[in-house]
């Protein structure tokens, strides 16, 4: 018998002993698909500094973690089935979340280019505009009057608010510190003269320190923060829908009107 033979004989056994058996394999395909929305309460590890108030901060009477961060992401845990846990740790975080690491980087963190080389986006939650955050006996309206002085800025290294300080007054004039709450008590002590911060951040400073700190002369406009993952997580989905539902049903305004003192959702 040739092998050709042979081998169509096996193959029409092989048949009827899957239809002996019930077709099992065909009615395991059949099964009902997975709910992508549905992460069967698994964690998700997000990272926060704990330093960069209204996102993220640790409340001195409890000692925990709050802010806008922790309630959006509480929030998205509860619509797609995970637990949020939260993870702090140090800026800048692309080199972490490339890695792999963590599951998603929170921290307010604006979308730019090169660093979408590295790590993938979700959609973004808002849009905002970086302003220079003064003491309020401050001597510069505009930015020209800043830029045409000898005033310091303070910043945060490897953010976007230091490549904007560095293009209004140049390197010479800009201090980097290693936290947002030393950057900004270096202005408050008078070690510099502003610092460039996203508008939505000035506002916790400013409700930390009345009468001390004001938001001065626009430096940008028109810039969106998302959230960061590992290139190709298969997070970003789900999350984008659960954002999309949030902006839709009012929930995600209702967390910013408390933290950031304005809705996220677009302006028709």
């Amino acid at each position: 018998m040739s092998k050709h033979k042979f081998l169509m004989f096996g193959l029409i056994a092989a048949a009827l002993l899957m239809a002996a058996c019930g077709g099992g394999v065909v009615e395991e395909e059949a099964a009902a698909p997975t709910d992508p929305l549905d992460l069967g309460g698994r964690e998700v590890t997000i990272m926060v500094e704990n330093e960069y108030p209204p996102f993220n901060v640790i409340d001195i009477d409890t000692d925990e973690g709050v802010g806008w961060d922790y309630d959006v992401w509480r929030e998205i845990c509860r619509r797609l089935n995970c637990e949020a846990v939260f993870v702090e740790a140090a800026w800048p975080p692309f080199e972490m979340m490339a890695a792999g690491e963590l599951d998603v980087a929170a921290d307010g963190i604006t979308i730019k280019l090169g660093r979408s080389m590295i790590i993938d986006y979700s959609d973004p939650y808002i849009e905002y505009g970086m302003v220079m955050m003064m003491r309020t006996d401050n001597v510069y309206e505009t930015a020209e009057d800043f830029k045409n002085s000898d005033a310091r800025v303070s910043s945060q290294a490897g953010t976007t608010n230091e490549a904007a300080a560095l293009a209004l007054v140049g390197e010479d004039r800009v201090d980097n510190y290693g936290e947002w709450p030393i950057a900004v008590e270096a202005v408050l002590s008078g070690d510099a003269d502003g610092i460039a911060i996203d508008d939505v951040a000035a506002v916790a400073y400013i409700k930390e320190n009345p009468g001390e700190l004001m938001a001065g002369f626009h430096l940008t406009s028109g810039e969106f923060l998302a959230f960061v993952f590992p290139p190709g997580s298969p997070l970003i989905g789900p999350v984008n829908v659960a954002i999309q539902d949030m902006l839709e049903d009012g929930t995600m305004d209702a967390i910013c009107q408390e933290w950031l003192l304005r809705n996220c959702s677009p302006e028709e």
